[in-house]
């Protein structure tokens, strides 16, 4: 996966998999591997967004359909990208905090605490991120995992 253009094949046969009715184990395992991938290289998070992948990611963390380690490992990912300034852009631009604030809400354990510190990368880096926190009160779930 580290090799240049890694990214764009997962990203390919996660947006395959999704919508499939039989591909909960593929979206899990497929999400977990983006997440390693911009967990332990800042710079996939590039890659990512180059492959289009921030939004599909994106998508997965807000699923609350999905399992609760395809959404936690979605939100590990989305924050991994909240460092890099194109990829925050695409998340800005697609209202990730309404799509997290449910997440950190709704869901438990490691997958909330997920969606708590992706918004706290996304609010201390963007201004309207941040701003968009407060409007959908979702500074009380965020403090929760986040101490400021």
């Amino acid at each position: 996966m580290r090799s240049a253009g890694g990214v764009a094949p997962v990203v390919e046969r996660l947006q395959a998999w999704l919508p499939r009715d039989d591909g909960a184990e593929q979206v899990e395992a497929l999400t977990r591997v983006l997440a390693m991938c911009t967990s332990v290289d800042k710079s996939m998070a590039a890659e990512l967004e180059a492959a289009g992948g921030v939004s599909l990611v994106l998508r997965v963390a807000g699923d609350l359909t999905v399992s609760a380690a395809a959404a936690g490992n979605a939100c590990l990912c989305v924050g991994d990208c909240a460092a890099h300034d194109g990829a925050l852009k695409t998340l800005a631009k697609a209202d990730a905090v309404a799509a997290l604030v449910p997440v950190a809400q709704k869901r438990s354990g490691t997958c909330q605490r997920n969606a708590g510190i992706a918004l706290a990368k996304m609010a201390a880096r963007d201004d309207g991120c941040k701003a968009r926190l407060v409007e959908l009160r979702g500074l009380e779930v965020m403090h929760a995992y986040v101490k400021p």
